[in-house]
Parts: structure tokens; C-alpha cells; sequence
């Protein structure tokens, strides 16, 4: 049972570090193309002069596409900094009491995964907005038709996260409550264990 239960924690610890790496090289790619993103909004100001009757207005308009530049900035640095934090819960000090590990990084990892919900569930729709409003150059749709398709992809987001971690975290997370169980029931202090 130690041996499946570290197997587990080693295979939950390995699938966070690739998420971990795999989203902070993708956000420092994202925060690398911000100058070309500053130069395409620069590109659509100009192209825009017909509906743009002003310096000012272009400034105006120029700013809020570096505002959403700025929320898709933010979206990565919370994403790198949650996929860390999930990272350090699977990330066993070896020397601790078994039991005391498994409780921890048990409540850890649920305490996580609704905070994570909570997150993403405000962050999402934000994030999608301002990927739609600054990459998108000729459709102009409605303020309800884009706030709609942010709340579609934000419960699509979620839900299909959701299924993810079922299958890949849940079912892992149930074998550790159920060894937890059984270390209980047989009353184990197994200090040093892991």
C-alpha cells in the first residue's frame, strides 16, 4: 500500500509538472507577442480612420486594445501561478507521517480545485472577451452576441476541465482517501514513509 500510494503521488506530482511547464513556456510565448499584437492594434487604428474621426479617438481606441493586451498578460501570470501552486501540493516532503502527508494533499487538492473553479469561472469570460475583441479586425459583432459566446466557451472551459480532472486527478485522488482509510482502520503511524 506505500509503494501504490507514493506511485500515485509520483504520477499526480508528474502530470502537474508538465502542466506547469507546458503553460509557462506557453505564457511566455503569449507575453512575447505583445509587441506584435501592439503593432497589429497600431495596424487596425490606421486602417479604421473611417470610423475614427480623431486623434484622440484613435488614442482612445489604441488604449483599450492595450487594456485587453494587459488581461490576456493577466490570465497568464494567474494560470502559471495556479498550475504552480497545484504542482507544489503534489510535491510530498518524504519525510513526513504517512498519514498526515496523505490528509493534507487530500484536503490540499479539493480546497485547490474550488478555488481553481472560482478563478477560471471569473476569469475566463474576461480573458475570452478581450481575446475576441483584439483579435478579431472585420467582425463587428453585438456586445450580447460576444458576451454570449464568452459564457459558451467559459462553460465549455469548465466543463471540459472538469472532465479532465475526473479522469485524471479524481480517480487518482479516491485511491489515496481509500488508503488513507486503511491506514486509519488499522490505526498505522508510519512516520518516514514516502
Amino acid at each position: 500500500m506505500i509503494m501504490e500510494t507514493a506511485d500515485i503521488l509520483d504520477h499526480l506530482q508528474k502530470t502537474s509538472a508538465y502542466w506547469s511547464k507546458s503553460n509557462k513556456t506557453m505564457s511566455q510565448m503569449l507575453k512575447g507577442l505583445i509587441i506584435p499584437f501592439s503593432l497589429l492594434a497600431i495596424v487596425k487604428v490606421s486602417f479604421l480612420t473611417d470610423k475614427i474621426s480623431s486623434i484622440g479617438s484613435a488614442l482612445s481606441y489604441l488604449a483599450t486594445l492595450l487594456v485587453y493586451l494587459v488581461i490576456i498578460v493577466i490570465y497568464c501570470l494567474v494560470t502559471v501561478k495556479v498550475l504552480k501552486r497545484q504542482l507544489e501540493i503534489f510535491t510530498i516532503n518524504s519525510n513526513g507521517n504517512l498519514k498526515e502527508t496523505l490528509k493534507n494533499t487530500i484536503t490540499d487538492f479539493k480546497r485547490f480545485y474550488v478555488i481553481f473553479n472560482i478563478i477560471y469561472f471569473f476569469l475566463y469570460p474576461i480573458y475570452y472577451y478581450a481575446v475576441i475583441k483584439l483579435i478579431i479586425i472585420n467582425w463587428a459583432p453585438s456586445l450580447n452576441n460576444i458576451l454570449l459566446i464568452c459564457g459558451v466557451l467559459t462553460v465549455v472551459s469548465l466543463a471540459l476541465g472538469h472532465v479532465y480532472y475526473k479522469l485524471k486527478y479524481f480517480n487518482k485522488i479516491n485511491l489515496l482517501e481509500a488508503n488513507l482509510r486503511e491506514l486509519e482502520d488499522d490505526g498505522y503511524n508510519l512516520p518516514n514513509t514516502l
